[in-house]
């Protein structure tokens, strides 16, 4: 019955670091199709080749991830803490885990999402721009106009779906599979830095698939949503994604000599290291009942001076300053340092059930901003616009309000102006830039 107990130890307590850590993680983690695909690849992508070096090394990392998330409030650090202590118990129990498995780790994670959200929009314009470029060759009439590809009357889009997080993580997820099951066959253990390369190479080839796809869709006028568009899409993964990747990493496996190395035999877990255990445990629960409630929760200075004439204003969640009348909805989200969150509406209006269709950057009044279209489920379309403020300078360009902020430009606050109809949305973007809100 001890023996027992002890085989399937490093499985009975990755259990309860889950149990009490899931009330946290349960507030901002979803289980969504990357992170399914992801944890369904840790079994294939997990080797224990070595003794492990410095195991507590992760609960140090853990904790300092906890101590993390107290201090600034970004709930992140609570699936970076989790993983960690998981990799304790890994490291202490079987021997030294491999670097395809840590990357595994991160391309899965909150942080991960966030980014592939939030960046991925200047590269679907440049993805835009290359495929016209491709297809003017056999049809001159098409042209890139943002996001868009515009053939006389009809348009075709390229939406996240077609350069976003699903698509991402699931190349990755696919390629380091393959990548450790040729580092299994070998008895070789990748260095961080040839790791990285690779997860480089299939990032890139990802990308190339994203613009093969895209020539594809838009030469056959295959439309979102019909068995054509998926058929193509997977397609196009498969030969321009997976295929060259497997091939190069198979190309690269075949000069190295298969080494013979002692597999490291399951140990348990001393007392000591048990305590440890317990103690980050606790930790993560009591993050539930006494860790911060959000971010921005001090209020922003200038809150009860802005106003705008002809809309009722409202304090909603984490400080955001709500301005509503009967056509327009206008959001002011509270500042944040240029490595912050900064409550982008593509992730927003997601989690209201929406859509964002034909994402461009336009240029109003000498200004460059975002403009998109909401789609509801139930068919219903908004028309919606945003940009960073700081009381100087305006801009809808991610990269260039990090780099004015880090520059130590004054705090940028996000403004994301929604109306019913395209000309009254004009109509307000061009008011709002006119105007000073933060004097």
């Amino acid at each position: 019955m001890v023996n027992h107990i002890k085989k399937y130890q490093p499985l009975l307590l990755i259990s309860i670091a889950i149990i009490m850590g899931y009330p946290v993680l349960n507030k901002f983690f979803q289980l969504n199709f990357e992170a399914i695909i992801g944890l369904m690849c840790f079994p294939f992508v997990m080797l224990f080749k070595r003794e492990a070096t410095h195991p507590l090394k992760w609960a140090i990392a853990s904790i300092l991830f906890i101590l993390l998330y107290l201090s600034t409030g970004v709930v992140t650090c609570n699936y970076f803490a989790l993983g960690f202590l998981i990799f304790f118990v890994l490291e202490k129990t079987w021997g030294g885990i491999n670097w395809p498995s840590i990357a595994l780790l991160f391309s899965i994670s909150p942080f991960f999402n966030y980014v592939i959200k939030v960046f991925s929009f200047p590269l679907r314009l440049q993805l835009t721009k290359a495929s016209v470029y491709m297809l003017n060759i056999i049809k001159p009439e098409l042209e890139a106009h943002g996001n868009i590809i515009q053939s006389g009357k009809k348009s075709f889009s390229v939406d996240p779906e077609c350069m976003g997080l699903n698509l991402i993580v699931f190349s990755i997820s696919l390629g380091l599979v393959i990548l450790v099951h040729f580092e299994q066959k070998k008895e070789v253990v990748l260095t961080f830095w040839k790791t990285t390369l690779f997860i480089c190479l299939i990032l890139f080839l990802s990308v190339f698939g994203n613009l093969m796809r895209i020539v594809t869709i838009t030469l056959f006028e295959s439309l979102p949503e019909t068995l054509s568009h998926e058929i193509i899409g997977i397609t196009c993964l498969i030969i321009y994604t997976l295929l060259p990747f497997f091939i190069l990493i198979k190309w690269y496996f075949k000069k190295k000599p298969k080494v013979e190395k002692e597999k490291p035999t399951q140990k348990t877990l001393s007392k000591t290291s048990i305590l440890v255990f317990g103690l980050i445990c606790i930790l993560n629960l009591s993050m539930y009942f006494i860790g911060p409630k959000g971010r921005h929760e001090k209020v922003d200075s200038l809150y009860e001076s802005i106003h705008i004439d002809g809309f009722k204003k409202s304090v909603v969640s984490t400080n955001i300053i709500r301005f509503q009348n009967d056509s327009t909805l206008i959001y002011i989200k509270p500042p944040v340092g240029f490595f912050g969150a900064d409550h982008d509406p593509k992730i927003c209006w997601s989690g209201s059930g929406y859509a964002i269709k034909n994402q461009k950057e336009s240029n109003i009044k000498g200004f460059i901003i975002q403009t998109a279209e909401l789609v509801h489920q139930n068919g219903d379309s908004l028309y919606t616009a945003w940009w960073f403020d700081n009381g100087v300078e305006k801009t809808g360009l991610q990269f260039e309000w990090r780099k004015k902020s880090l520059l130590g430009s004054q705090p940028f606050r996000l403004i994301n102006v929604t109306t019913e109809s395209k000309k009254e949305s004009e109509q307000q973007i061009k008011r709002l830039l006119n105007l000073n809100l933060f004097e």
